[in-house]
């Protein structure tokens, strides 16, 4: 039935968390490298090769992150899931989680950066926000590769 809303706990696939601590990081680095193209179309200042040869340095530089990220917070999560079946990990949770994970650096630093000078750093929401979205990308492709629903 469409739109009938789906019943059962997440579980882990057996054998599954391996990948796709291998596969999301790679999702980040597309979704971040798409966003920064989109804001570029946005202000008139999109050039081609110049995003193409950003493209290495976002996985040079990216991809370390993400995995410290995902030692860091996302193993510790994934450990108590399996230990305590945690009720509050779901697909909600996770994209909570990969927002505020992509968009806390940035907002970090639009609250440092506040001069009086500046706009206010609420105008800088949009960017912030931009930054959430490959977090939000990785979170959902970390859930449907490593979780599925019981029966």
């Amino acid at each position: 039935m469409l739109g009938a809303p789906k019943t059962g706990r997440l579980v882990l696939r057996e054998g599954s968390v391996a990948r796709a601590y291998l596969v999301s990081p790679v999702a980040v680095i597309a979704a971040l490298w798409f966003c920064l193209n989109l804001a570029q179309v946005a202000r008139g200042e999109f050039n081609l090769v110049r995003s193409l040869l950003l493209i290495p340095w976002l996985f040079m530089l990216g991809i370390p992150v993400c995995i410290v990220v995902e030692l860091v917070i996302v193993a510790p999560i994934l450990s108590g899931f399996r230990r305590y079946g945690w009720r509050w990990v779901n697909g909600w949770s996770a994209c909570i989680l990969g927002f505020v994970l992509g968009a806390a650096p940035m907002a970090l630093l639009a609250v440092l950066n506040e001069l009086p000078s500046r706009p206010p750093w609420t105008e800088a929401l949009p960017g912030i926000a931009l930054y959430g979205l490959p977090g939000l990308v990785g979170a959902i492709v970390f859930r449907l590769i490593a979780f599925k629903r019981s029966r």
